[in-house]
């Protein structure tokens, strides 16, 4: 058991570190555009479209704002499709949280659901001057 725990822990590591710095520098949310594209309703040709234009909006707007110099500026989003654990700056919080509920509602086809993981504690942080997510095991009492 605490082999499998201390296995979670560090693949949770490696995936919160590799949402700053990957093979080549940085991840870029956009870079996941089409598997997040996946996750779009059956629709028509004009909602569809008008669907991943705001898709590429909040992907975009996720690398645009993430820009940090302390973890104090950064916070964690939980939104379906998206993840529980979207790195993002304190001020476009609200904003972002809004438009992604609103694809959520409008365009996703609820094949994703990210589920809470109560044996690791994730937190945001500023690495390299971007938010990020760091992620540990949860205290056992």
């Amino acid at each position: 058991m605490k082999r499998g725990v201390l296995f979670l822990g560090l693949c949770a590591g490696a995936l919160a570190y590799g949402q700053v710095t990957g093979v080549g520098g940085v991840h870029k949310w956009i870079d996941s555009f089409d598997a997040y594209k996946a996750t779009i309703r059956v629709l028509d040709p004009t909602p569809r479209a008008a669907c991943e234009t705001q898709l590429r909006r909040i992907l975009t707007t996720i690398d645009n704002n993430a820009v940090c110099t302390a973890d104090a500026e950064c916070t964690l989003i939980n939104q379906d499709p998206f993840g529980s654990t979207v790195p993002i700056r304190v001020q476009r919080r609200s904003s972002l949280l809004v438009e992604m509920r609103q694809f959520k509602e409008s365009c996703d086809n609820n094949s994703f659901h990210s589920v809470q993981n109560s044996e690791t504690v994730s937190a945001p942080v500023c690495v390299k001057n971007r938010c990020a997510v760091k992620s540990s095991l949860a205290a056992t009492q």
